[in-house]
């Protein structure tokens, strides 16, 4: 039987993402992950901000945000929803946090890579930087057609239609992309945040109907 802490924490970790980073609602409940990888959808969120050096849309930030897959961290495989075989390509997998989290799934920017599959691996304040690292070493393993140096990192399937032949690019080309790609989504959250903050804002008034407004990017870029 799932606990109510688990229960407590699987609504709260939905909440922040949606209220805080501007994830959409449908897409990420319909998502349906466990508590585990959802834990890990929002580690990777802040470590996709990282990247390309911007805050969340409400400019929060973490002391200590902990690598939910670490090995003495707690696993919770609760979930309120189950996926539906047709909602969408394939089921994540509910044993480890870790996985590949797609962008398309939640509205937010996510490094769409997993680290290297090491039981005794903590990637807590270090994520960020071993992303990029472990992409430039496999990209370069790719053009070298040296297996050895291809690092365990797991990309998903959806980068071959992205980036191309992967190997047959420059590694600092494919990066920059990389990164103008997470910019680019980072983006249109804020602006989902933006507006879905207005709304609610606008809303909680007494006596006034919200009228419909284009979303605007909010000023967020660290530092600001």
């Amino acid at each position: 039987m799932n606990s109510l802490d688990d229960v407590r924490k699987w609504d709260e970790e939905v909440r922040h993402l949606v209220q805080a980073h501007g994830a959409e609602p449908g897409r990420l409940i319909g998502y349906a992950l466990p508590l585990n990888q959802l834990q890990w959808v929002h580690f990777d969120t802040h470590t996709a901000l990282d990247i390309v050096q911007v805050r969340p849309p409400d400019g929060h930030i973490h002391r200590v945000l902990v690598d939910p897959g670490r090995p003495d961290q707690p696993q919770s495989s609760y979930r309120p929803f189950l996926a539906s075989p047709t909602g969408r390509n394939g089921h994540a997998l509910t044993a480890l946090a870790r996985f590949a989290v797609p962008s398309m799934y939640t509205g937010l920017p996510q490094t769409e890579m997993a680290p290297d599959c090491d039981p005794d691996g903590d990637v807590t304040g270090r994520w960020a930087e071993l992303a990029i690292v472990e992409l430039s070493a496999h990209l370069q393993g790719l053009a070298s057609e040296d297996t050895s140096q291809r690092h365990g990192l797991a990309l998903p399937w959806w980068w071959g239609d992205r980036f191309g032949e992967l190997g047959k690019q420059e590694t600092d080309q494919v990066v920059a992309k990389y990164r103008a790609e997470l910019r680019g989504t980072a983006a249109a959250a804020a602006a989902h945040w933006s507006a879905s903050a207005s709304f609610r804002a606008v809303a909680a008034r007494p006596g006034t109907t919200p009228a419909p407004s284009p979303p605007r990017e909010a000023d967020w870029e660290a530092g600001q």
